[in-house]
This record gives C-alpha cells, structure tokens and sequence, in this order.
C-alpha cells in the first residue's frame, strides 16, 4: 500500500525474464505527487496504471517527504521512468517527456524548474532530485520523466477531468519507454 514519501515503496508483481539481468534492475517506474492535493495525484495514478499495464516494478511516492528518497529509489536501476504532475503555465492535461535518450539531466531539471520557486508540495521536487542526482554521480543510465500539466493543486481535491483524460497519454509514453528498454535488452 502507498503511504509516505520516505518509506512507503509499492511493487507491483514483476515475472522472471528469461536471460538478462532481473526486470527490477532494468526499468522502474516512479509515481510523485500527493493523491491528497487534486492533480498533484496524476503521477501517482499514471504510474499504478503503467506498472499494471508494463508489469514492472512500480514505486509510489507520496509528496509528505524530501525528495532526496528518489536518489535511493533509482539506485542501482538501469532506467527510471518518473511520471509527476507540474506546473508550467501550458494547458492542463499537457502530458510532456523529459529526458531519454538525447536528454541530459540538466536539460531535464531545467524544464522541471529546477532553481525557480514553483510552488510545488514537495519538500525538495523531482528537478532538484536530479540536480543532485547529477552532483553526486548517482543518477540511473537513462532517466524519464513524464510531466503532467496540473489544473488545481488544492487540498482534499481530486483529479481534474483534464489530468484525468491526460492519464493514457501518460501511461502510453511510458510504455514505449518500458518497450525501449526490453528491445535494448535482448
């Protein structure tokens, strides 16, 4: 069950793969956001949809927390695949991909807003998560994030039906990530 930011890992069941290292060490998927706080919850609930779909191993994170337990999510993990909600001006329910290949962490956390104030709930976001990430070397092969344009961010809210449409572009995103990763593999 998900429950805090800094310890509250979900996994949803992973089948052995024939050859290759272990599924857990090739792709995880990484849902931020509070479900608490309207469209803060989209990361969340795109990446549950996503590792049901992919069958990978999925780690929920609610926003309560410093974001540094990212560093420790993705440890040892080839590829990360991050889905959170932001805040960027552009219309709700924009689903936009960070990252991957051709994407350094920088251009990433730039387009995250690291360094600028953006109002976010967490304590130290996603985009200073990498910042750091990148500073102490401990950042996975490829990492992806999937950004999803939040509508209202108040407490006790649920989804907008923007974010809420938005959900299967998300999710479709990381699986051509997860389908990548598995091609790369063999």
């Amino acid at each position: 069950m998900i429950s805090s930011w800094s310890a509250s890992i979900s996994r949803l069941p992973v089948p052995e793969s024939a050859g290759g290292p272990p599924a857990d060490l090739r792709v995880r998927v990484v849902g931020v956001g509070n479900r608490f706080r309207g469209d803060d919850g989209a990361g969340l609930a795109a990446a549950q949809r996503l590792g049901e779909a992919a069958n990978v191993p999925v780690t929920l994170l609610d926003a309560i927390g410093d974001g540094t337990a990212l560093l420790e999510v993705w440890r040892e993990v080839d590829t990360v695949i991050v889905l959170d909600a932001m805040r960027s001006g552009a219309a709700p329910g924009t689903v936009r991909r960070l990252g991957g290949a051709g994407g350094t962490p920088a251009a990433v956390a730039a387009a995250l807003g690291a360094g600028r104030r953006t109002g976010s709930t967490h304590g130290l976001g996603v985009a200073e998560a990498i910042a750091l990430g990148e500073a102490l070397g401990r950042l996975p092969r490829r990492l992806v994030v999937i950004a999803i344009e939040g509508a209202r961010f108040d407490t006790g809210g649920i989804l907008s039906p923007e974010v809420e449409r938005a959900l299967d572009r998300a999710v479709g995103l990381g699986l051509e990530e997860v389908a990548h990763v598995h091609r790369a593999a063999r």
